[in-house]
Protein backbone atom coordinates (compact mmCIF):
# COMPACT_ATOMS: atom_id res chain seq x y z
CA UNK A 1 0.00 0.00 0.00
CA UNK A 2 1.19 3.62 -1.12
CA UNK A 3 -0.18 5.47 0.93
CA UNK A 4 2.34 8.45 1.66
CA UNK A 5 1.02 11.73 2.94
CA UNK A 6 2.47 15.07 1.69
CA UNK A 7 1.06 17.56 3.78
CA UNK A 8 1.37 21.68 2.70
CA UNK A 9 0.57 23.94 6.31
CA UNK A 10 -1.22 27.34 5.16
CA UNK A 11 -1.72 30.41 7.36
CA UNK A 12 -3.57 33.05 5.75
CA UNK A 13 -3.94 36.35 6.41
CA UNK A 14 -1.18 37.71 7.44
CA UNK A 15 -0.61 41.40 7.08
CA UNK A 16 -0.11 44.81 8.70
CA UNK A 17 -2.66 44.13 10.97
CA UNK A 18 -1.23 41.09 12.37
CA UNK A 19 0.13 40.67 16.03
CA UNK A 20 4.10 39.71 15.91
CA UNK A 21 3.90 38.53 19.24
CA UNK A 22 1.54 35.90 18.58
CA UNK A 23 2.83 35.19 15.12
CA UNK A 24 6.61 34.38 16.62
CA UNK A 25 5.18 31.95 18.87
CA UNK A 26 3.42 30.23 16.31
CA UNK A 27 6.26 30.01 13.93
CA UNK A 28 8.32 28.77 16.66
CA UNK A 29 6.19 25.76 17.28
CA UNK A 30 6.75 24.77 13.68
CA UNK A 31 10.51 25.81 14.03
CA UNK A 32 10.75 23.13 16.74
CA UNK A 33 10.12 20.37 14.56
CA UNK A 34 11.42 21.82 10.96
CA UNK A 35 8.10 22.09 9.68
CA UNK A 36 7.94 24.72 6.74
CA UNK A 37 4.84 26.63 5.68
CA UNK A 38 3.42 28.61 3.08
CA UNK A 39 2.12 32.01 4.54
CA UNK A 40 -0.84 33.97 2.95
CA UNK A 41 0.20 37.26 3.13
CA UNK A 42 -2.21 40.15 2.46
CA UNK A 43 -0.33 43.11 0.63
CA UNK A 44 -2.81 46.21 1.76
CA UNK A 45 -5.02 45.20 4.33
CA UNK A 46 -8.74 46.33 4.68
CA UNK A 47 -10.01 47.36 8.02
CA UNK A 48 -13.03 45.41 7.37
CA UNK A 49 -12.85 42.47 4.90
CA UNK A 50 -16.78 41.79 5.00
CA UNK A 51 -17.93 45.59 3.88
CA UNK A 52 -17.28 46.30 0.25
CA UNK A 53 -18.04 49.87 0.91
CA UNK A 54 -14.47 50.33 3.57
CA UNK A 55 -12.05 52.62 2.35
CA UNK A 56 -9.28 51.93 4.58
CA UNK A 57 -6.39 49.99 3.99
CA UNK A 58 -3.00 48.52 5.52
CA UNK A 59 0.07 48.24 3.65
CA UNK A 60 2.08 45.72 5.30
CA UNK A 61 5.24 48.07 5.62
CA UNK A 62 3.32 49.72 8.41
CA UNK A 63 3.80 46.88 10.73
CA UNK A 64 7.75 46.59 10.72
CA UNK A 65 7.65 44.07 13.37
CA UNK A 66 5.97 41.87 11.01
CA UNK A 67 8.15 42.79 7.69
CA UNK A 68 10.92 41.29 9.79
CA UNK A 69 9.74 38.53 11.51
CA UNK A 70 8.69 36.83 7.79
CA UNK A 71 12.03 37.86 6.38
CA UNK A 72 13.86 36.21 9.03
CA UNK A 73 11.96 32.98 8.60
CA UNK A 74 11.88 32.97 4.64
CA UNK A 75 15.25 33.18 5.40
CA UNK A 76 15.49 30.47 7.68
CA UNK A 77 13.52 28.37 5.16
CA UNK A 78 10.88 27.79 7.37
CA UNK A 79 7.98 29.82 5.23
CA UNK A 80 7.05 30.81 1.67
CA UNK A 81 5.36 34.00 1.67
CA UNK A 82 2.64 33.44 -0.95
CA UNK A 83 0.05 36.74 -2.23
CA UNK A 84 -3.71 36.31 -0.25
CA UNK A 85 -5.35 38.76 -2.44
CA UNK A 86 -4.80 42.14 -2.71
CA UNK A 87 -6.70 43.82 0.41
CA UNK A 88 -8.88 40.86 1.32
CA UNK A 89 -11.67 42.64 1.14
CA UNK A 90 -15.44 41.57 -0.56
CA UNK A 91 -16.53 43.29 -3.68
CA UNK A 92 -19.93 44.90 -4.51
CA UNK A 93 -21.05 42.11 -6.42
CA UNK A 94 -20.06 39.82 -3.18
CA UNK A 95 -21.79 42.10 -0.47
CA UNK A 96 -22.82 41.16 3.28
CA UNK A 97 -26.01 41.37 4.43
CA UNK A 98 -25.34 43.39 7.41
CA UNK A 99 -24.29 47.11 6.70
CA UNK A 100 -22.23 49.24 8.09
CA UNK A 101 -22.61 51.95 10.84
CA UNK A 102 -24.45 48.89 13.31
CA UNK A 103 -21.50 48.53 15.88
CA UNK A 104 -23.92 45.88 18.04
CA UNK A 105 -23.72 43.42 14.68
CA UNK A 106 -19.37 43.40 14.57
CA UNK A 107 -17.19 40.04 15.13
CA UNK A 108 -14.19 40.26 16.40
CA UNK A 109 -11.60 40.88 13.83
CA UNK A 110 -7.67 41.44 13.24
CA UNK A 111 -7.43 44.58 15.64
CA UNK A 112 -10.70 46.17 14.33
CA UNK A 113 -14.06 44.84 14.67
CA UNK A 114 -15.62 43.62 11.55
CA UNK A 115 -19.27 43.29 9.93
CA UNK A 116 -20.27 39.83 10.77
CA UNK A 117 -20.06 36.85 8.60
CA UNK A 118 -23.33 37.28 6.34
CA UNK A 119 -22.86 37.18 2.29
CA UNK A 120 -26.15 39.02 0.95
CA UNK A 121 -26.00 35.51 -1.65
CA UNK A 122 -25.17 32.46 0.25
CA UNK A 123 -24.47 30.72 -2.89
CA UNK A 124 -21.99 33.29 -4.19
CA UNK A 125 -20.10 34.38 -0.85
CA UNK A 126 -17.66 36.40 -0.44
CA UNK A 127 -15.37 37.45 -2.91
CA UNK A 128 -12.29 40.34 -3.50
CA UNK A 129 -11.92 39.19 -7.49
CA UNK A 130 -15.17 37.72 -9.24
CA UNK A 131 -17.27 40.24 -10.66
CA UNK A 132 -14.50 43.38 -11.38
CA UNK A 133 -13.90 44.28 -14.75
CA UNK A 134 -10.41 42.10 -15.85
CA UNK A 135 -8.49 45.32 -16.07
CA UNK A 136 -8.75 45.77 -12.57
CA UNK A 137 -8.11 42.31 -11.07
CA UNK A 138 -5.06 42.23 -13.17
CA UNK A 139 -3.68 45.34 -11.76
CA UNK A 140 -4.90 44.44 -8.02
CA UNK A 141 -2.82 41.21 -8.49
CA UNK A 142 0.41 42.73 -10.36
CA UNK A 143 0.35 45.54 -8.35
CA UNK A 144 -0.06 43.56 -4.62
CA UNK A 145 3.06 40.95 -5.92
CA UNK A 146 5.28 43.92 -6.95
CA UNK A 147 4.48 45.05 -3.57
CA UNK A 148 5.03 42.33 -1.29
CA UNK A 149 8.41 41.36 -3.32
CA UNK A 150 9.84 44.70 -2.79
CA UNK A 151 8.70 45.20 0.88
CA UNK A 152 9.72 41.68 2.16
CA UNK A 153 12.73 40.72 -0.53
CA UNK A 154 10.79 37.44 -1.67
CA UNK A 155 9.86 35.68 -5.17
CA UNK A 156 5.88 35.28 -5.22
CA UNK A 157 4.98 32.14 -6.78
CA UNK A 158 2.21 30.76 -4.53
CA UNK A 159 -1.16 32.75 -5.13
CA UNK A 160 -3.82 32.28 -2.61
CA UNK A 161 -7.52 33.87 -3.24
CA UNK A 162 -9.33 34.97 -0.44
CA UNK A 163 -12.27 32.77 0.46
CA UNK A 164 -11.13 30.65 -1.88
CA UNK A 165 -13.12 32.20 -4.44
CA UNK A 166 -11.92 32.03 -7.55
CA UNK A 167 -12.94 32.31 -11.67
CA UNK A 168 -11.27 30.81 -14.86
CA UNK A 169 -10.58 35.36 -15.42
CA UNK A 170 -8.36 35.38 -12.28
CA UNK A 171 -6.56 32.35 -13.22
CA UNK A 172 -5.82 33.46 -16.38
CA UNK A 173 -4.20 36.42 -15.22
CA UNK A 174 -2.20 34.33 -13.10
CA UNK A 175 -0.60 32.32 -15.46
CA UNK A 176 -0.23 35.62 -17.59
CA UNK A 177 2.10 37.04 -14.43
CA UNK A 178 3.80 33.80 -14.34
CA UNK A 179 2.61 32.60 -11.22
CA UNK A 180 2.87 28.58 -10.40
CA UNK A 181 0.63 27.78 -7.87
CA UNK A 182 -2.79 28.52 -6.28
CA UNK A 183 -3.64 26.62 -3.55
CA UNK A 184 -7.24 26.75 -2.71
CA UNK A 185 -10.41 24.51 -0.79
CA UNK A 186 -12.08 24.53 -4.36
CA UNK A 187 -11.15 22.81 -7.65
CA UNK A 188 -13.50 24.50 -9.88
CA UNK A 189 -10.66 25.16 -13.07
CA UNK A 190 -8.38 23.10 -14.57
CA UNK A 191 -5.01 25.05 -15.72
CA UNK A 192 -2.08 23.90 -18.17
CA UNK A 193 0.13 26.73 -16.74
CA UNK A 194 -0.90 26.39 -12.54
CA UNK A 195 -1.07 23.65 -10.44
CA UNK A 196 -4.15 23.96 -8.19
CA UNK A 197 -3.16 22.33 -4.60
CA UNK A 198 -7.37 21.97 -3.83
CA UNK A 199 -7.72 19.01 -1.50
CA UNK A 200 -7.95 21.29 1.95
CA UNK A 201 -8.80 20.48 5.50
CA UNK A 202 -9.36 23.58 7.62
CA UNK A 203 -8.75 22.48 11.66
CA UNK A 204 -5.29 22.36 12.37
CA UNK A 205 -6.09 21.35 15.83
CA UNK A 206 -7.11 17.87 14.80
CA UNK A 207 -4.69 17.14 12.52
CA UNK A 208 -3.70 13.53 14.00
CA UNK A 209 -7.02 12.53 13.33
CA UNK A 210 -7.33 13.92 9.80
CA UNK A 211 -3.67 12.06 9.26
CA UNK A 212 -5.17 8.70 10.68
CA UNK A 213 -7.93 9.31 7.88
CA UNK A 214 -5.38 10.05 5.36
CA UNK A 215 -3.65 6.87 5.85
CA UNK A 216 -6.36 4.74 4.87
CA UNK A 217 -6.10 5.68 1.13
CA UNK A 218 -4.13 3.38 -0.84
CA UNK A 219 -2.60 6.23 -2.88
CA UNK A 220 0.19 9.16 -2.51
CA UNK A 221 -2.18 12.11 -0.88
CA UNK A 222 -1.01 15.89 -1.78
CA UNK A 223 -3.26 18.06 0.65
CA UNK A 224 -3.18 20.97 3.05
CA UNK A 225 -3.91 22.16 6.01
CA UNK A 226 -5.36 25.57 6.00
CA UNK A 227 -5.83 27.68 9.34
CA UNK A 228 -5.60 31.40 10.43
CA UNK A 229 -3.11 31.84 13.47
CA UNK A 230 -4.58 34.85 14.51
CA UNK A 231 -7.67 32.84 15.05
CA UNK A 232 -5.82 30.50 17.76
CA UNK A 233 -6.61 31.00 21.34
CA UNK A 234 -4.30 30.03 24.15
CA UNK A 235 -5.56 26.31 24.34
CA UNK A 236 -5.17 25.74 20.98
CA UNK A 237 -1.74 27.09 21.14
CA UNK A 238 -0.81 24.49 23.65
CA UNK A 239 -2.71 21.77 21.59
CA UNK A 240 0.10 22.46 18.68
CA UNK A 241 2.85 22.03 20.86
Amino acid sequence: MDNQIFVIFRNDDLCALSDPVKEKRILEIFEKYGIPQVFGVIPRMTEDPHDFRMTRWHPIEENPSIVALLKEYAAKGLIEIAQHGFNHQTNPGHPGREKAGTPERTSPGLRYNWLPFSPEYPEKGYSEFNALPEDTVRSRISDGRDYLTKTLGSEIETFIFPWDSMEEQGLRILEENGFRQVITSRNLFLSKKLHLVHYCHGDITRLTEFIRRMEKEDVPTLTQVAYHSWMLDEQQENNLR
